[in-house]
């Protein structure tokens, strides 16, 4: 492997640094250090698909192990993906002995320090804790894309991952996952949706997955209810922490602590006006191929967050036609383009593209030990 140092690294490095010709491998790396407040930050990124991976708190005497650093990062920023471990041993073994260099790429060095300042206010705004590192890696994927011929934006998460089973010649996931069904009941029907989704994985993170496969993007309440179906003992699972017996904070619960086939569970969202999804655990799988959850199967198109589900329906049919006479202009158009927006929601090509990345992009919302 060859880590391609900007200035910055190789001054702080025991050894000079080579000089190479810059070649775009699977197997390089180039590497910056940026100062965040009281911290180092070793910035990596892979020549290739340009996948950054962060290290949080790098200091001086450091610097004498960082192969084990730069090495153990790029493990635990796959890891984090959801790798298999036996793809991420292989790849690291590829990378052997580091032989570090000079960065003479222009146009990456200028990518990375242009990183900086994203970085910085993201770290300023989490105090630069360690644990946020797979988020910025996350935001970088997203918002910061390598440039290919022909206006062809890659998103390097994408291109790694790619590499990654390209290079294994086989599957780089193979999870154990949970299929469920969500339902929504109203006066004309039903709302289904199907969803396998990957383990571990917290109430916290349930609820977007449930929120997005119905199209719902609003910062509205919500809760699930447990309810054993022997003892009918209700658990209530909450956004935040609560001293009350048998109400639990969804970030600290995850799928599998409660028995699917011994509890009912029910998920409720809104404010004042509540919109009740049934759930039903349909069962289990290992092997799962994907890092994501899979939408499968749907049915009907969701109220939008917020609106009452028969009101919803009621709007549609025209039952409401005497009703929306007398409603001030704006407040018709609102609701109107509230109904279109569902109908764009609602297909399943915009359900997967924003399940995507739903795991990753909250590690907050990851079932913590």
């Amino acid at each position: 492997m060859i880590l391609y140092c900007t200035k910055k690294l190789a001054d702080m490095l025991p050894s000079p640094v080579e000089v190479i010709p810059n070649e775009e491998s699977f197997f390089n790396w180039t590497a910056n250090l940026v100062r965040f407040g009281r911290k180092s930050f070793l910035i990596l990124s892979n020549s290739q698909t340009k996948y950054p991976v962060i290290y949080a708190g790098l200091t001086k005497p450091q610097i004498k192990n960082l192969d084990v650093i730069i090495k153990s990062t790029i493990a635990e920023h796959l890891a984090y993906e959801r790798v298999s471990p036996k793809i991420i041993r292989k790849y690291l073994d590829e990378l052997q002995s580091i032989r570090y260099a000079k960065l003479s790429d222009r146009k990456w060095i200028s990518t990375l320090i242009g990183w900086n300042q994203r970085i910085d206010s993201f770290f300023e705004r989490n105090n630069g804790e360690k644990e946020s590192c797979h988020e910025m890696t996350g935001i970088i994927c997203d918002d910061l894309v390598k440039y290919a011929g022909k206006n062809d934006y890659r998103v390097p998460i994408d291109e790694m991952l790619r590499e990654l089973k390209s290079f294994a010649n086989q599957n780089i996931f193979s999870l154990r996952a949970a299929k469920y069904r969500f339902k929504i009941k109203n006066s004309k029907g039903e709302v289904v949706r199907t969803l396998t989704v990957p383990l571990p994985l917290s109430f916290g993170i349930f609820n977007k997955i449930i929120a997005i496969s119905f199209g719902w993007f609003e910062n509205t309440p919500y809760f699930f209810t447990l309810t054993d179906k022997k003892t009918m003992e209700l658990f209530h699972i909450l956004p935040f922490k609560s001293d009350i017996a048998n109400e639990l904070y969804d970030n600290e619960v995850q799928l599998t602590d409660f028995n699917p086939d011994d509890y009912e569970i029910d998920y409720m969202r809104g404010d004042d006006q509540i919109t009740k999804v049934e759930i039903k655990f349909l069962g289990m799988m290992d092997g799962f191929n994907m890092n994501r959850p899979l939408y499968e199967f749907g049915q009907g198109i969701a109220s939008p967050d917020g609106m009452d589900p028969d009101f919803y329906d009621d709007f549609k049919s025209g039952d409401l036609d005497a009703v929306k006479k007398d409603l001030p202009i704006e407040t018709l158009e609102w609701i109107f383009a509230r109904v279109e927006m569902a109908k764009h929601w609602s297909q399943p090509i915009v359900i997967n593209r924003y399940l995507e990345r739903v795991i990753q992009r909250n590690p907050g919302s990851y079932y913590e030990k």
